[in-house]
């Protein structure tokens, strides 16, 4: 089946190279913020992901805000040092548009373990802090919460972490790549049983993805 392009200032008539190493050379999908891309590094022959900042999903006059925060993902992922948490190998900016780069194997694009794909995701303000909305694979859009819960699966073999979205009676539904990287820039510090702990919270509920002292120093 053909993948659906999305709006952007990328054209993928054929393989084309930014930086003078990453080769762009297929879509793969879109969160929260960003559009992912399939590339390879010229310098090292090996698959890798190029994440650009949404043409369209910013109105013009938040452009600015909107790159801080691509900024700010980009600077949170490159700190972590955990091994199952996705590495940057690069982050730039090409004319208008910004690009993170990292690489295929963290976090692998298999969904096949789950009935469900959560494809989208929305930051809203509520009464017990921010509430993280995901859209699912079926137009369903779910709040994260006590009811529906975060987890983040080690991943056998690769070093990486699996996230999946409590659905409802058991059926959970895979974060794809493009969201896990929306989810570790809205990540945070707290103490979890005399422990600190790297996660993201959502309607007051903290969901820890890594122990804290496995982060480089902000410093």
């Amino acid at each position: 089946m053909p993948r659906t392009r999305c709006k952007s200032s990328l054209s993928l008539n054929g393989p084309f190279t930014l930086r003078g190493r990453w080769q762009v050379v297929d879509y793969l999908g879109q969160g929260g913020m960003g559009t992912v891309y399939l590339a390879r590094d010229l310098n090292l022959d090996r698959k890798c992901v190029v994440k650009k900042l949404r043409d369209d999903f910013f109105r013009e006059e938040d452009k600015e805000k909107a790159q801080q925060f691509f900024l700010r993902e980009a600077k949170m992922l490159s700190l972590l040092t955990h091994p199952n948490i996705v590495l940057v190998l690069d982050s730039f900016r090409e004319g208008d548009d910004y690009f993170l780069v990292t690489p295929v194997e963290k976090c692998g694009l298999q969904v096949e373990d789950a009935p469900f794909v959560a494809v989208e995701l929305k930051v809203a303000d509520g009464d017990a802090g921010k509430v993280l909305n995901f859209r699912t694979n079926v137009d369903e859009w779910i709040a994260c919460g006590s009811a529906h819960e975060l987890r983040f699966d080690p991943e056998p073999g690769t070093g990486g972490l699996k996230p999946y979205l409590h659905v409802r009676r058991g059926l959970w539904a895979k974060v794809t790549r493009s969201l896990f990287f929306d989810l570790v820039a809205l990540g945070e510090e707290r103490e979890i049983a005399d422990r600190a702990m790297f996660g993201v919270a959502s309607m007051g509920v903290f969901f820890p993805m890594a122990p804290a002292d496995q982060v480089k120093d902000l410093a």
